[in-house]
This record gives structure tokens, sequence and C-alpha cells, in this order.
């Protein structure tokens, strides 16, 4: 499972996906973290706990990291969280459709801005968010705005949350 973990790891996680951050070596350090993440908690972890090791590793990740930055290392877990998911051998062997509605939508400006634009169409507030936020300013309080209205969304839309930028992003 090792080879597939870094495998969906390097491809989760591109350059692109971490790009104008104001350092270099964020790609490397967060592919390098993810192909070693610890899966196995998650095999009988409760769903509604899956927000604290999300936390606790994007903590850790942070400190693999240039610069500490929150946005990226939240991102970088959540874009690969969604691909093991949606890999049919790790999600078999860690259990992950039982995650499936705990894990969240990864926040990029497109995805900021679809929801932004999703909440006008749809009349619902969107609290202090008024614009996308550079990932390299995202940080745990607009981070939880932006996936609590995202689950807004996905239940709107029947699917579960960390899915949400299949529909979002493109």
């Amino acid at each position: 499972m090792t080879e597939m973990q870094r495998y969906i790891a390097v491809v989760a996680i591109t350059p692109s996906a971490l790009r104008n951050l104001g350092a270099k070596g964020f790609v490397a350090p967060a592919q390098d973290f993810l192909a070693g993440i610890n899966l196995k908690p998650l095999v009988i972890i409760d769903p509604s706990d899956y927000s604290h090791w999300l936390d606790c590793e994007t903590e850790e990740l942070m400190k693999e990291f240039p610069i500490n930055l929150w946005g990226p290392a939240r991102k970088s877990i959540n874009i690969f969280m969604v691909m093991a998911l949606l890999n049919r051998y790790l999600c078999a062997a860690f259990s992950l459709d039982r995650l499936e509605k705990a894990l969240e939508v990864p926040l990029d400006s497109r995805v900021q801005k679809s929801l932004l634009d999703w909440a006008k169409r749809e009349k619902r507030s969107c609290g202090e968010l008024r614009q996308p936020i550079s990932i390299k300013d995202l940080n745990p309080g607009n981070s939880k705005e932006f996936q609590n209205l995202a689950t807004e969304a996905a239940e709107r839309m029947s699917i579960p949350r960390g899915l949400l930028d299949v529909y979002l992003w493109p």
C-alpha cells in the first residue's frame, strides 16, 4: 500500500496546486509527508473525529514547509484525502468510504469563488466572506467559514462535501 500512497501523493500534489506561496520548497515536502502519513487510525476513527485528525496532520505538515503556512498544508491534505477516497485500493485498505461526508473540500480561489457565487444565487449568507482568500492567507477561521458554506452546497446538491470541487472547480 506504501507505493500506492506515494503515487497518490505525487499525482495529487503538483506545482500548480501549491503555486504563488512566496517561497520554493512546498511540493516535495508535501508529497513526502503525504506518502508517509499514517492512515491506519482512519480505519477505526469515528467520522465526527476526522476534523481533529485533520487538524493534527495539518500542524505536522506545516512544520515541513519552508514557511509555516496553514492554508497550503490544509489544501495538500484535503486534495490527498479526496484522491485517496477515490482510489479503490486506499479506500478499501483504510475504510475511507466511512469518512466520505467528513472530508473537506480542498479550497483554492476557484472553489471559493464558486461557493460565493452559489451562495449569492441561492440567497445564502456568506458570513464575513466577501471574496476568495489567497491560499497563503487561509487560516482555521476563514477555512471553517468556507467549509460551512461548502457543507450547505453539498447537502443541496446531495453529494459529499469533499467531492464538491469535482462540480465547482472546472
